[in-house]
């Protein structure tokens, strides 16, 4: 009989035996083991922050849970924190010291922080419909504000052409151009044709004061 297929048999045997001898043994250690890397994982699914190309990502600003998410009122979702980072918390810092050093009442404070968080809305308002709205829409505004009665449709129609002149989609008809201003707020329409509405004054104000071209 060949010798190595001997010793093969004879060490398959011996480790056999030795499982058998301290199978007990050897299932505690397997446990601990999987014990330690199940703690690992939880550590790592609870980590505030984890490193990036050199950068540490905060992660404690995490999502509410979707059970949450489903019971919050939508008039309150506007008030959740909706991102941290190192430049908010140092101006909550500076607001708080200011509003501090102050020493307001709580019921001026309230009324200090309600005027600025409704002007910090506002103007994140203004760069939302500034990001979206087309030049030639705002010579809209511009026009319809220069009338003192209602623009007739026909008559906003030399606007849409001048920007599909720019080769802009024909898809983009003239309804969804004038819908866009519709639906945001910035023009009204009634029986005597459109007119500006406060909202597009404001944001031609908005304009004037950023150096916009508005005519």
């Amino acid at each position: 009989m060949d010798c190595s297929f001997l010793i093969s048999k004879i060490s398959i045997f011996f480790w056999l035996l030795v499982l058998l001898i301290f199978r007990k043994q050897l299932c505690e250690i397997l446990n601990s083991i999987a014990d330690v890397i199940r703690s690992f994982c939880n550590i790592s699914s609870r980590a505030k922050s984890f490193q990036y190309k050199g950068m540490s990502v905060d992660l404690s600003t995490a999502a509410v849970p979707i059970d949450q998410q489903t019971q919050s009122e939508p008039k309150n979702n506007d008030l959740l924190k909706a991102h941290q980072n190192y430049f908010i918390t140092a101006n909550e810092k500076t607001i708080k010291e200011t509003l501090d050093a102050a020493k307001l009442t709580d019921a001026q404070a309230n009324e200090v922080l309600i005027n600025h968080l409704a002007n910090a809305y506002f103007y994140n308002k203004m760069l939302e419909i500034n990001n979206a709205i087309f030049e030639e829409q705002i010579k809209i505004l511009a026009h319809l504000n220069s009338l003192k009665i209602g623009c007739p449709q026909f008559e906003l129609f030399q606007f849409y052409q001048d920007w599909l002149n720019k080769g802009n989609t024909p898809n983009y008809n003239f309804d969804n151009f004038l819908g866009f201003m519709l639906k945001v707020g910035l023009i009204n329409q009634n029986m005597d044709g459109y007119w500006i509405a406060p909202l597009g004054v404001e944001f031609l104000t908005y304009c004037i004061r950023c150096g916009k071209k508005i005519n």
